[in-house]
């Protein structure tokens, strides 16, 4: 009959597992995982560096940090020369000047 609340489960072990089919086995192609070919196999690293520069920063960029729910980010500011035109006489006309072409409240959306 089938166990119930009043009937014990008997558990019954096999002894040996069948032998398996005869059939020839193919031998399974040889692969070999170390640190030049792990990111072939579980992908790249989630994570990297936040550095776009190697060593220093060149002139006129800035880096700056940013908080991120995943903890923070790297942000750089770059500035740029503008030269200014000549005047006939070769001199620079035209007064100094600051153009702003992006809004770090914007960036930070």
């Amino acid at each position: 009959g089938k166990p119930g609340p009043n009937r014990p489960l008997r558990v019954v072990a096999a002894a040996d597992p069948p032998p398996p089919p005869d059939r020839p086995r193919r031998k399974a192609p040889g692969w070999t995982v170390d640190a030049d070919t792990l990111d072939e196999y579980v992908g790249k690293p989630p994570f990297t560096s936040d550095r776009m520069f190697p060593g220093d920063t060149p002139h006129g960029v800035a880096m700056g940090l940013a908080w991120t729910s995943m903890g923070g980010a790297a942000l750089y500011i770059e500035t740029q020369g503008i030269v200014r035109s000549a005047d006939a006489e070769g001199k620079p006309r035209g007064g100094g000047g600051l153009r702003v072409t992006g809004s770090m409240k914007d960036v930070m959306k």
